[in-house]
């Protein structure tokens, strides 16, 4: 199939035209079915410059084989099946799977979209949409996602705030931020990736399409960034990370006291301070990105780096004093998990500050 086509403008009668597609791109998407029917049609999308032409949602379908059925490659096809928009997706296996990778492929159909219809066969496993022509409401789902992130932050801010002072419950703070992270914030990436991929919401161009792509990216990452501060505390605790979600009776069989250097407190108040500023900038970036305002927008990215500047410099000027333990000492270990911290602290505000001067770039001139 060709890259580009050029193809005459035909008038009809009644005074519209007409264009002929291209017998190679219908023939990926029609069915023997459709071919029979009737009527067989497609979506017109009228953009600025570009008329934009697709094909009936419920006609993307993929099947791919695959050999290594372990539970992490299984996740993934089934994920990448999903945020590629696929309406059937179906991997082929040489061998019978196995009652283990059914539950897992099943828990993780689950976990992406309540309307996936799960379809399995002794050598096959995938999905179906049951709703393929559903509209999506961008606003909606980028407006909840912002909301998840938020509460991710605010939680990594508790846990900075106690993580010295009250174990058990920095613990459950930990839990909660892995849940959210895990159910609310990656979920909601993936929809919204899946309905780009679909083209199923309004835009005016491309340019706006790749903004929304932008700023879904840095959402996801701005919830990574939380999930590290919890990953860190399992290291100063000397939990598994992967434990995190266990019970906190089965956690505290294997969590360590840490012995805490004097000089965490003085990080400790700079992580908070930095931490603190973040969360209460990221409501006003969530208005600015609704509204589409780029003024606004390049002047709080502009406080937000001249903030990220000065916190890395009273950072390093505290780091610049501590006397680090010999290699012995426990505190050592401690103490390079806490400095740690400055990392994900420094995280936040880069991130803040990448959506603040990608909606500036899109939106200052509009």
């Amino acid at each position: 199939m060709k890259e580009t086509y050029i193809k005459k403008l035909t008038k009809t009668g009644s005074g519209t035209f007409a264009i002929y597609l291209p017998k190679e791109w219908v023939k990926t998407f029609m069915t023997e079915k459709d071919g029979d029917a009737q009527e067989t049609y497609v979506y017109l999308k009228p953009l600025e410059r570009a008329l934009l032409i697709t094909p009936p949602a419920k006609n993307v379908v993929k099947e791919i084989p695959m050999k290594d059925l372990g539970k992490r490659e299984i996740k993934q096809a089934l994920i990448s099946g999903y945020v590629r928009g696929y309406a059937s997706f179906t991997i082929n296996t040489p061998v019978q799977m196995s009652e283990e990778s059914i539950l897992e492929a099943r828990n993780v159909m689950r976990f992406l979209d309540e309307n996936l219809i799960t379809d399995t066969e002794e050598h096959k496993i995938g999905f179906t949409d049951r709703f393929g022509e559903k509209e999506f409401n961008l606003d909606e789902a980028l407006a909840l996602l912002f909301d998840r992130v938020h509460d991710a932050m605010n939680l990594a801010l508790e846990i900075l705030t106690y993580f010295d002072l009250n174990l058990e419950r920095t613990v459950h703070l930990m839990q909660m931020l892995a849940a959210i992270e895990d159910h609310d914030i990656d979920r909601g990436v993936y929809q919204i990736m899946r309905n780009i991929s679909k083209l199923n919401f309004k835009f005016k161009n491309f340019l706006e399409l790749n903004y929304i792509v932008l700023v879904n990216d840095i959402l996801e990452r701005l919830g990574d960034s939380s999930i590290g501060v919890a990953e860190l505390m399992c290291d100063i605790y000397g939990i598994e990370r992967k434990h995190i979600s266990y019970p906190f009776e089965i956690i505290k069989k294997e969590m360590q006291v840490p012995v805490f250097p004097d000089c965490v407190s003085e990080l400790k108040e700079e992580y908070i301070r930095a931490a603190k500023e973040c969360v209460e900038i990221l409501p006003k970036i969530k208005e600015y990105v609704q509204n589409k305002d780029g003024k606004s927008s390049l002047k709080l990215k502009i406080m937000i780096s001249e903030a990220r500047v000065n916190t890395e410099k009273r950072i390093f000027e505290i780091q610049s004093r501590i006397k680090f333990p010999r290699p012995e000492n426990k505190e050592r270990g401690v103490l390079l998990s806490t400095l740690q911290l400055a990392h994900r602290v420094r995280e936040f505000q880069t991130r803040l500050e990448s959506i603040c001067e990608q909606t500036a770039l899109f939106w200052y001139a509009v």
